[in-house]
């Protein structure tokens, strides 16, 4: 097998690897915001997080050593040190002490959003190898986003709405435009992300169908050149 095949081989690998671990990540700090844990359940999302902020804390490191412009790659992915941070009981007993508490809740907010950012670029690049496994990372990043917007948004309002998981349905009936109707928004924040969630399944219900068209159609076309 040529080596640029091997390499491009290994380039997707690692790519969807990254991807992978930023949408676990995310979800894990969308789980730690909006759901009640024991203790024993909040040790093991603790250390999943922990080894997660190591990895990115790693690629953050390689990819400024590896950079012609290292100064400026530090400069304009500074967010990727952000979500490299791991927020443990430790750390927020401590910060509760100095009086800190409010500054737990921004970092989880910021973190959260530095994820975002790494998920969204990591997602970008790995489209530069297959379009439609990118539309589907999207699509799940937009569900899992608009889920626990729509939870923290409608759970002290919205008697339908108690965990993270009646968003999740809510989101994942609003994204396919199916509307059953048995959770709806009561507020008004809540009312325009169920507007957006519902145009932007529209417009993926779209791209994946002409994505699906298109690879039926050079599908055809290889086949037919093949005779």
């Amino acid at each position: 097998m040529p080596r640029r095949a091997l390499t491009t081989r290994s380039t997707i690998s690692q790519d969807f690897a990254m991807v992978a671990l930023a949408l676990v990540s995310v979800m894990l700090l969308l789980f730690e915001v909006t759901a009640e844990f024991t203790v024993q359940q909040l040790r093991v999302i603790e250390a999943f997080d922990v080894t997660i902020a190591l990895v990115f804390l790693s690629e953050y490191i390689v990819s400024v050593v590896r950079s012609r412009d290292r100064w400026r790659y530090a400069w304009t992915h500074w967010y990727e040190l952000l979500a490299a941070i791991p927020i443990t009981s430790q750390t927020t007993q401590l910060l509760r002490g100095l009086r800190l508490f409010r500054l737990v809740r921004i970092l989880r907010v910021v973190r959260l959003a530095a994820r975002f950012a790494i998920l969204y670029r990591q997602a970008r690049q790995f489209a530069q190898h297959t379009r439609m496994v990118a539309i589907l990372l999207i699509s799940l990043l937009m569900l899992f986003l608009s889920a626990a917007i729509f939870y923290l948004l409608e759970a002290n309002s919205n008697p339908h709405v108690t965990t993270f998981f009646d968003g999740m349905w809510w989101a994942l009936v609003t994204i396919t435009t199916v509307g059953y109707g048995d959770v709806v928004p009561m507020t008004g924040a809540g009312r325009v992300v169920a507007v957006l969630l519902m145009l932007f399944g529209i417009a993926i219900l779209g791209t994946l169908t002409a994505g699906i068209a298109s690879y039926v159609w050079h599908a055809k076309e290889r086949s037919r050149r093949k005779r």
